[in-house]
């Protein structure tokens, strides 16, 4: 009888980190450097949303957009005609989504 890997029993050798990936579906055990596991927990904090502040509206300015976006006014406004960003409010007043914006800041819009 076979017992599926864990991390809690490999042993761990020059400071290497034991962890436990799936491969085709089966628990495979590895030890990865440091290094590697730093780099992986960058990666995945890139991907992760951007938490709000509690209170904070889930829509945005032109100006506070092109903060986040790191550009300026102009294209937020060129975003919102090309139909990458959708136009919110009423009237003169233009408001965004945070999360489109968001979501554009970080790749995935």
């Amino acid at each position: 009888m076979s017992s599926t890997p864990s991390a809690t029993n490999i042993p761990a050798r020059d400071g290497a980190v034991p962890v436990v990936v799936l491969v085709s579906g089966l628990p495979v055990a590895a030890e990865l450097p440091p290094e590697s596991l730093e780099a992986i927990a960058a990666a995945l904090a890139e991907r992760m949303p951007t938490p709000r502040p509690q209170g904070s509206s889930p829509y945005l300015s032109p100006d506070e957009a092109a903060e986040l976006l790191r550009c300026n006014r102009r294209r937020v406004y060129d975003l919102v005609a090309d139909g990458r960003l959708t136009r919110h409010g009423d009237g003169r007043r233009l408001l965004v989504a945070r999360a489109e914006v968001e979501n554009l800041a970080n790749g995935r819009g």
